[in-house]
C-alpha cells in the first residue's frame, strides 16, 4: 500500500528546494552554481531537525538525477536519513514503512554515485 505523501519531493520543503534548484538552472548557473544558491536561500532550516533533512535529501536527489552528486551533500543526505525517519516514527506505522522504502533507495542511488545516464530524471530543467 502506497502512503500519500512519503516520496522524497511530498513535503513543502523538498518542493521549495526543487523550485529553487531548477530556476537557479534555468536561469543559468552551474549545478555547482545552484547548489549553493540553495543552501544559501535555505540555511536557516539546515539545523531544524524537520526541516533540514528534507533540504539534504531533496538536494542530493536533484543532484543524483543531473550527475553531479558532490561529495558533501551524499554525506549530509545519508546523515539526514535517521533524523527524518524520526519524524516519520510519529506517523502510522504504514507511513514509515513507505519512507523507509523510499530512503533507502535514495541511499542505494547515494552509495552507488548513480549518475544521469543511469536514471532518468522526471523532470526537466
Amino acid at each position: 500500500m502506497d502512503v500519500p505523501g512519503s516520496g522524497i519531493f511530498d513535503d513543502l520543503v523538498a518542493q521549495d528546494v526543487r523550485d529553487s534548484f531548477k530556476a537557479a538552472l534555468a536561469a543559468g548557473l552551474s549545478p555547482e552554481q545552484a547548489t549553493f544558491s540553495v543552501l544559501e536561500a535555505f540555511v536557516d532550516m539546515l539545523s531544524d531537525p524537520e526541516e533540514g533533512p528534507s533540504v539534504w535529501l531533496a538536494l542530493a536527489a536533484l543532484q543524483l538525477d543531473i550527475g553531479c552528486l558532490t561529495e558533501e551533500v551524499r554525506l549530509r543526505a545519508l546523515e539526514a536519513m535517521e533524523t527524518d525517519l524520526l519524524r516519520w516514527a510519529m506517523e502510522s506505522p504504514d507511513a514509515l514503512a513507505q519512507r523507509q522504502q523510499e530512503l533507502a533507495r535514495l541511499r542505494s542511488r547515494l552509495a552507488y554515485g548513480e549518475t544521469e545516464q543511469d536514471f532518468e530524471p522526471d523532470w526537466e530543467y
